[in-house]
């Protein structure tokens, strides 16, 4: 398919064997090709980069529904803090991650995966001692300090992570294959992010055991950005 020519062709069987050598071939030389069932070729040709967008959604969705979704109810009910202050403390953190989205990404722009890697490694190493602080303050203001520094972790991936995860995937494909890597990734991770939590209070008998959860995800994600190449993650 040439673009300033009149010639064009079509690459039939374009997922495997021959036919995907030719498309394969044709992308090289700069050619746009559209594959006629994207959803296959997401899972076949582009399989491992729906596995990598997969594996970077865990972290950003289970610390998303953790620390703004499930905390209110976390905070009234295992730390008896008012509804309202437990509310309020998810104010603050969305406030601090409309602070520091911008500047990831600029940051990203820069940087590449920079935030995210920093992202990934703070949900990993501080979950555990934040949860340990919550539930030890059990007071407004240790709520506070919490969503803080989840809400500017969260906006340093929130700033970067849509761009890198759009750079996995070639146009023709990149909102089919996008689609089935991050939503599968939300609809585990962050849609049952709080019967977890909530699970693994009751079976562990410890208040901070959602923490657990998030920096396992976060370890996790963190695994998948150090074995990327920097080239993937980038346009």
């Amino acid at each position: 398919m040439g673009r300033g020519g009149a010639r064009s062709a079509i690459v039939t069987g374009g997922a495997r064997g021959i036919g995907r050598g030719c498309a394969l071939a044709l992308a090289a030389a700069g050619h746009d090709i559209a594959p006629v069932a994207p959803l296959w070729s997401a899972f076949t040709t582009h399989r491992r980069a729906v596995l990598a967008c997969f594996g970077l959604t865990m972290a950003w969705t289970a610390a998303s529904y953790v620390y703004i979704t499930f905390m209110p109810t976390f905070a009234a009910q295992s730390l008896g803090l008012a509804p309202r202050d437990a509310q309020a403390g998810v104010v603050f953190a969305s406030l601090t991650n409309i602070v520091v989205v911008p500047l990831a990404g600029l940051m990203a722009d820069r940087w590449g995966r920079g935030p995210m890697v920093v992202s990934a490694a703070g949900f990993a190493l501080l979950s555990i001692p934040l949860f340990l602080m919550l539930v030890s303050l059990q007071s407004f203001a240790g709520l506070v300090a919490v969503a803080v520094v989840a809400g500017g972790l969260l906006g340093l991936y929130n700033g970067a992570a849509p761009h890198a995860l759009c750079a996995l995937f070639p146009t023709s494909v990149r909102y089919t294959a996008l689609s089935v890597g991050y939503n599968g990734a939300v609809m585990i991770f962050g849609g049952f992010a709080p019967f977890i939590a909530t699970l693994l209070v009751r079976e562990s008998g410890l208040a901070i055991a959602p923490s657990f959860y998030v920096t396992a995800c976060a370890v996790a994600t963190l695994g998948v950005l150090l074995a990327m190449r920097r080239k993937e993650l980038l346009a």
